[in-house]
């Protein structure tokens, strides 16, 4: 079970940001591969995504 710290979500800007500046494309691409799974909040074709705590940490963290 995650704990609260980790259940926390960031945007896409705040995760190139956190991911050392990486390009909107990149966090794409991480989740196409599996490795940035995202979370998005009020399904639709305007839906935003966000990104667990856990997840980010994750890639920073090997």
């Amino acid at each position: 079970m995650l704990s609260p710290e980790d259940r926390l979500l960031f945007s896409r800007k705040q995760v190139m940001r956190m991911l050392g500046g990486i390009s909107y494309p990149t966090v794409i691409r991480l989740e196409k591969a599996g490795k940035l799974p995202p979370v998005k909040l009020k399904p639709g074709k305007t839906c935003k995504a966000f990104y667990r705590r856990a997840d980010v940490m994750a890639l920073i963290e090997p």
